[in-house]
């Protein structure tokens, strides 16, 4: 893809320049999968909300990681429930950048839906309280 020789060329402005940042973009990425590849996982954050489907009002708190396991790249979530975890996969895959999008987006995503449910859950209560009045 992308050699030693032009990536070591340090010009300023004009095609190399782009030809630099295309080479950076390739070595990112290729370091990366070498790392998942050797057993290694990305984490892209801890402490995500992800709502609890029997339940509106309480969720779990979830890491969100990006690992390669039997032949695939995967981004899947780890729920830390009492006394137990649980893991959640939200992609699996070959190839790593669509996977790595789908990780990043999987934690505001699930606090999102998590918030949601806590409004309609207040919401209903509240519809419940006045009725009873």
């Amino acid at each position: 893809m992308c050699s030693t020789l032009t990536c070591r060329r340090m010009t300023t402005s004009g095609p190399a320049q782009l030809n630099i940042a295309i080479c950076i973009s390739w070595i990112l990425w290729s370091g990366r999968e070498k790392l998942l590849k050797a057993g290694g996982e990305i984490d892209l954050g801890v402490n995500w909300d992800y709502p609890d489907p029997g339940n509106m009002i309480r969720s779990y708190h979830m890491r969100v990681s990006v690992r390669y396991k039997d032949g695939a790249f995967e981004a899947y979530g780890c729920l830390y429930k009492p006394g137990k975890e649980e893991e959640v996969i939200f992609a699996r895959g070959q190839d790593l950048k669509v996977i790595y999008r789908e990780a990043i987006a999987a934690g505001p995503t699930a606090t999102a839906q998590a918030n949601q449910a806590r409004k309609q859950a207040f919401r209903q209560a509240k519809r419940a309280a006045r009725r009873a009045s």
